[in-house]
């Protein structure tokens, strides 16, 4: 990832989720979150990411999420959700004809 200078830019995951430039005096900075649908969570962007693998894989029931991922219930019932209304809002269209089994 370049900055809108044209530097290269290095990404840092911690406090502030970023992709920053490196070329010393610019330090452009590029959020990771915002504008985006994870600019409210609170949840590391390191466990979104393995949540997301996990949910593509099957692999979020309650239980597990508890205890790989450390979320509580309600997150784990509200991120499967998100997922699967994101999937739904992606790939089926109204009026299409498909049909999406949950």
């Amino acid at each position: 990832m370049v900055c809108s200078g044209g530097h290269a830019m290095s990404l840092s995951l911690g406090i502030k989720d970023r992709w920053r430039c490196c070329k010393k005096g610019c330090m452009k900075t590029v959020y990771l979150r915002k504008n985006t649908y994870l600019e409210n969570s609170k949840i590391s962007f390191s466990t979104i990411v393995l949540f997301i693998y996990s949910w593509v894989n099957e692999y979020t029931s309650i239980k597990f999420c508890e205890k790989e991922l450390e979320n509580d219930h309600s997150t784990t019932v509200d991120w499967n959700n998100y997922m699967r209304g994101c999937i739904i809002k992606q790939y089926i269209a109204p009026g299409t004809g498909f049909q999406l089994n949950i």
